[in-house]
């Protein structure tokens, strides 16, 4: 029977491929240089037996897998059901540290049994101390996490809540749900498993809630992160839930047993997506029938306990059909056996461990394993074919190993000890530049010439230090940048001019003339000035330059140039420090009521020194910042300032003084300056004409304006209309305004023209 089994599950598999893949993917991390790792990528639904390595079309490495068993050893418990140090009594919740001790949940006796590695008996870790709901106590523990410091993370399920033991306590405390039966934030209904991530939050598998809560450390309440919408089958509900996992990218696994599915929820994710099972209920190996303990190793595998077919299977990524690593046997207490698996775990070595519920033991099972890792040590283009336990040959995609590169330059020239204006070449020899090196030519530590690999000049004078930097683009570059040696030039012939700038000033404010001069030394005939204003070519080529328009870290330089060398010779630079000047806000305008005074306080910004108004009439103090006003009349006053620095500014501050509200009854626009407009007088502070018009004698309208302040000429009659003067004679008006305390008063009245 078994050999038909057999047979049968081969054909599914040549049916579910139908033939051999074409390649595998090869990855490198984390780069493509000599150290890097080259792993194979893991096909789902193939068992790799052998991976042969190549560069190019030598073999330089063989690798076969190893098998696993195919039965398992107890390495806790199988001394019957019981409460005695060497039995237990309902397997469940399982964890295997990096040593190798094994902490398994005891449901029947209510507590944490630890077995150390080769022990006969456990030790109690957690509760032992009967059934109950104290803090020293369990009531039918069954889910079980362990975080890096020892501590135990304990789905205590009867009493809906998740309790925390350290290393030696004798009780534990609540750290999830412990609030009653419900399903509030706070509350969880029959919590049968948990995980913790390396941030510290627990994932509590909530079965009847039908939801996974995550709990950060030192939470009240927890939050929903899967399911949480009633029991159901869609991709958002889950029927039950009795077994957690969680990867390293955050991904939550979640053993779905009412619809024989794993579901694996993204961070932040709505819905699930089947990733084992979901394919009904059965013994084939598309199916996962009574799916609990569930557990994903480091490549992404997901290995999962079948409860009802008391087996364990391998699902790779992308898989549609699990492998059989463990069980499989039927129901029994046989070596190869499990009756109703619970939890699985799988310790760095990559063993197996199984809590075997009703056997009242755990079985620890090698599985097998192939490694999928290289390290080159020579460089070269590297492959890798895969043979199956399907017969499948399968060669990988390439990857290129490059060899590190150390990238370094050296210059040459062929004469060091020149006469002055010789024309010399540099060759610069670079080694591991890469495919695109570039080159910075340098004069004294200074950047000049091209990109290229060689550089000429004849304007090199006695004492100049030549080098170049390279920048390789090679790959797998030890450092991208090189310096040279260092070539020193000995010019014979004249000596070297020399030029220096000097300025009037070079702290000065906004607007202030500098003059700046060069003086050479050892000049030659006939110099040419080139002045630079921030680098770039200003000025009119004599020996001085001026300017009132500096601003604030301006650079200034002299470039000069004799007929009779080929020298050119730069001077010192000039930074120029130009103080910000005061500034006094256009258009201030301070209003008051005739016979009344105001204080001046002008918007001005800067550091402000010292202050005169002028005139000083009608002004308690005329050099303060803000004196009081008296004026009788509209008064201009002008304010200059100095700052801190020197800087000086000036600007006009009016006194509008408002009179009684005045209408004329008569104007002459002759032209004289005097009376020629007819426009309405005084008025209190910030009033407003809404409108103002003048009538003939036919009630034609002759002039109209709108929105208007008093004594404002420009909203005046000046005596035309349509462009030309008006006829003399009476002239009736209306007068809207709007007062500052928001009441309206219309005027009316006549007015005469006379010319």
């Amino acid at each position: 029977m078994k050999k038909i089994l057999l047979l049968f599950l081969l054909f599914t598999t040549v049916a579910a491929y139908g033939q051999c893949p074409a390649t595998v993917p090869l990855t490198a991390k984390p780069d493509n240089c000599l150290g890097t790792t080259l792993t194979v990528s893991q096909l789902a639904n193939l068992d790799y037996n052998k991976i042969t390595w190549y560069n190019g079309s030598s073999i330089v490495s063989v690798v076969n897998a190893i098998p696993g068993s195919s039965t398992g050893i107890t390495v806790a418990g199988g001394n019957g059901k019981g409460a005695a140090a060497n039995q237990l009594s309902g397997a469940c919740g399982l964890y295997v540290d990096d040593v190798g001790n094994i902490y398994v949940t005891d449901q029947g006796n209510g507590r944490v049994q630890k077995w150390v590695p080769g022990a006969t008996a456990g030790v109690t870790v957690a509760g032992g101390n009967g059934t109950g709901s104290a803090a020293n106590q369990l009531n039918y523990p069954m889910g079980l996490a362990v975080d890096g410091a020892g501590n135990l993370f304990i789905a205590d399920v009867q009493n809906n809540r998740i309790q925390k033991w350290a290393p030696g306590a004798t009780s534990g405390i609540t750290v999830a749900g412990g609030n009653g039966v419900g399903n509030a934030g706070n509350q969880l209904s029959f919590p049968i498993c948990v995980v913790i991530d390396k941030s510290g939050n627990l994932y509590v598998g909530d079965n009847y809630n039908y939801r996974v809560q995550k709990w950060a450390p030192g939470a009240t309440t927890g939050i929903t992160v899967a399911g949480g919408n009633g029991a159901g089958a869609a991709a958002n509900q889950f029927s039950a839930v009795y077994g957690l996992a969680i990867d390293n990218s955050g991904n939550i696994y979640v053993s779905d047993i009412g619809n024989y599915r794993v579901q694996k929820w993204a961070p932040g994710a709505v819905a699930g997506v089947t990733v084992a099972g979901g394919n009904g209920y059965g013994t084939t190996l598309d199916k996962t029938d009574g799916p609990i303990g569930i557990f994903v190793d480091k490549q992404g595998n997901l290995y999962v306990g079948e409860n009802i077919n008391e087996r364990i299977t391998k699902w790779a990524p992308g898989a549609t059909r699990g492998v059989l690593v463990a069980g499989g046997n039927g129901h029994g207490n046989g070596s190869n056996q499990f009756h109703e698996p619970q939890n699985i775990y799988i310790d760095n070595n990559g063993n197996l461990y199984v809590s075997d519920a009703f056997n009242n033991r755990v079985q620890k099972w090698t599985i097998p394993t192939i490694q999928r890792d290289y390290i080159p040590t020579t460089p070269g283009k590297y492959t890798a074919v895969i043979e199956t336990g399907d017969g499948c040959s399968i060669r990988s995609d390439p990857q290129i190993v490059n060899a590190i590169a150390n990238p370094s330059i050296s210059i040459s020239t062929p004469e060091v000890n020149i006469s002055s204006c010789t024309q010399v070449t540099f060759t610069a020899q670079p080694v591991d530049g890469g495919t695109n090196p570039s080159f910075q030519w340098q004069i004294n530590g200074s950047n000049t010439g091209g990109n290229t690999p060689t550089f000429t000049s004849n304007h090199l004078a006695d004492g100049d230090i030549v080098g170049c930097i390279l920048t390789s683009n090679a790959a797998c570059a030890t450092n991208s940048i090189a310096t040279s040696n260092l070539l020193k030039l000995t010019v014979n012939g004249n000596l070297p001019a020399t030029v220096a700038i000097k300025a009037s000033s070079n702290n000065v404010c906004p607007g202030d003339l500098v003059r700046i001069t060069a003086e050479i030394t050892n000049e030659g005939t006939t110099p040419v000035y080139q002045w630079k204003l921030n680098g770039i070519n200003t000025g009119s080529g004599g020996a001085d330059f001026s300017s009132v328009t500096f601003k604030n870290g301006d650079t200034v330089s002299c470039q000069v140039s004799f007929s009779n060398s080929c020298q050119i010779t730069v001077s010192n630079q000039i930074i120029m420090a130009v103080y910000s000047a005061p500034v006094i806000a256009k258009d201030q305008v301070f209003a008051i009521a005739g016979g009344q005074s105001v204080t001046l306080n002008p918007l001005i910004s800067g550091n402000i020194q010292s202050y005169v108004w002028s005139p000083g009439t009608y002004l308690s103090d005329s050099i303060i910042s803000n004196p009081i006003a008296s004026p009788p009349r509209n008064t201009e006053y002008l304010l200059k300032v100095i700052s801190n620095d020197g800087c000086e500014a000036s600007g006009k501050i009016l006194v509008k003084v408002y009179l009684a509200l005045k209408i004329p009854n008569a104007f002459t626009p002759n032209g004289d300056g005097k009376n020629d407009v007819f426009n309405i007088i005084g008025g209190t502070a910030g009033s407003i004409i809404n409108e103002f018009a003048v009538y003939n004698r036919w009630g034609q309208v002759v002039f109209s304006v709108k929105n208007k302040t008093p004594d404002n000429n420009g909203g005046g009659w000046n005596g035309n209309y349509k462009g030309q003067p008006a006829p003399a004679g009476i002239y009736v008006y209306t007068v809207n305004i709007m007062m500052t305390d928001g009441t309206r008063q219309t005027y009316h009245g006549t007015v005469l023209l006379t010319r």
